[in-house]
């Protein structure tokens, strides 16, 4: 057991850019100029112990990410909000998740997603019983 926490995230960690603002794509052989590409943390399992790590609020978060400088970012904004990372495996071979977010000037977001190791993600990986007596577990974002 790696002590308790108020709240147990598992869950999609994901990389995302956000890109804007942009109203057309550009066509393959196109550049288009943006004002921003910015690195976000992302994924419903990051955002919801991110913001409550911010808080106050022990939170740890349990998922994969890739051994990659995708990984690093996500691991980095998640030390920087006070969540819990020791329950997070890094997979080697496989990616981060990483989507990029593009942002119009109306605010409307279209997406590219690469799923990664939330591909690979299954309930048997994880040996949830220590958390039974947690006073929230949170579920986001499973893609299987």
């Amino acid at each position: 057991m790696k002590g308790m926490v108020d709240v147990v995230a598992i869950g999609n960690i994901v990389n995302d850019f956000s890109i804007g603002p942009i109203d057309v794509l550009p066509k393959f052989g196109q550049i288009f100029s943006v004002e921003r590409i910015k690195p976000v943390l992302g994924g419903n399992a990051a955002n919801m112990a991110s913001a409550l790590g911010k808080m106050g609020i022990q939170v740890r978060i349990i998922g994969k990410i890739g051994n990659d400088m995708f990984g690093d970012f996500v691991l980095e904004r998640l030390s920087k909000c006070n969540v819990d990372i020791s329950c997070i495996e890094r997979v080697d071979g496989v990616q981060t998740p990483t989507t990029l977010a593009f942002v119009n000037s109306s605010g409307d977001r279209g997406f590219l997603h690469c799923f990664g190791t939330n591909a690979i993600m299954v309930e048997s990986d994880y040996d949830l019983s220590e958390y039974q007596k947690n006073t929230i577990f949170y579920v986001g974002g499973i893609e299987n």
